[in-house]
């Protein structure tokens, strides 16, 4: 009987572990997902009412002219898979219903992308380095709702500058304080 009894444990124990490894497993999968997206993703400046144009790679060819339908209310989201410095490699799609647009390269200078900040209440680190939040270029104490243009982006991170008071703050941005939904708040 003592040996059936620690048999039938043991299974118990082992399902047990067996079904906490694959929560743990899901678990991570899913905040991974949620907090460290290998891209940043940004929108076009809502106020901008002209079209930029995308490129089929650096310095190439235009393949198409993109630009936001604020008449519909149906901006542009652009996710940047990599930055060579002067241009984003982006995937467009729109904001309404997230149809995709084009893949294609974007000039950093007359990009027009902007992020929003989730600073709600006022403290906002500009970090010099991204990834690295021991060195801070700015610390923003005040909610700025105005949109942050973003000139460089590592991973999902995001190099942003924005002119609030006179001053000129310029930095990187960690993702958890990255808003990029147009219609409201990030919570």
């Amino acid at each position: 009987m003592l040996n059936y009894i620690d048999n039938y444990h043991m299974k118990q124990y082992f399902i047990l572990i067996v079904m906490l490894v694959l929560s743990i497993g899901h678990m991570r999968a899913q905040w991974k997902a949620a907090w460290f997206e290998e891209h940043s993703r940004v929108f076009l400046d809502v106020d901008y009412t002209d079209s930029i144009p995308v490129y089929d790679k650096p310095e190439g060819k235009i393949i198409k002219y993109v630009k936001n339908n604020m008449a519909e209310e149906d901006g542009l989201y652009f996710e940047i898979l990599e930055s060579n410095g002067k241009m984003f490699h982006v995937n467009v799609t729109t904001t309404k219903f997230e149809t995709f647009v084009v893949s294609g390269w974007v000039n950093i200078k007359d990009s027009h992308l902007g992020i929003y900040s989730r600073d709600y209440k006022g403290i906002l680190y500009f970090y010099k380095y991204p990834g690295n939040k021991r060195v801070i270029n700015y610390i923003l104490r005040k909610y700025n709702p105005e949109m942050y243009t973003v000139i460089d982006c590592k991973g999902n991170w995001l190099k942003v500058k924005s002119k609030i008071d006179g001053i000129l703050y310029i930095g990187w941005i960690e993702p958890i304080m990255q808003c990029c939904n147009i219609y409201s708040t990030c919570c």
